[in-house]
């Protein structure tokens, strides 16, 4: 073989071995994508039914204020001027 021969070879070992570390690692990184958007996604699902509970949980108190409030008023119901 010659010099050129054999340097072109080393090459294309190299090169192939280079896209194969490559491919596996985007494989590999696939993975850890995959489950970072699972873990967010279970986060942001739990912030949310937090979120739901805490706003019907305001709305309920702030029901019962106002029953509360026009109980004691004698049915005066405060409306906004706008």
């Amino acid at each position: 073989m010659t010099t050129n021969l054999k340097v072109l070879v080393a090459l294309a070992i190299f090169a192939t071995g280079l896209a194969a570390g490559w491919v596996v690692n985007g494989w590999r990184k696939d993975v850890e994508i995959s489950r970072i958007r699972v873990s967010n996604a279970e986060i942001l699902r739990g912030i949310a039914n937090k979120t739901d509970a805490a706003v019907r949980a305001f709305r309920a108190t702030e029901t019962a204020w106002r029953t509360r409030i026009e109980k004691e008023k004698g049915g005066f119901r405060w409306q906004s001027p706008h």
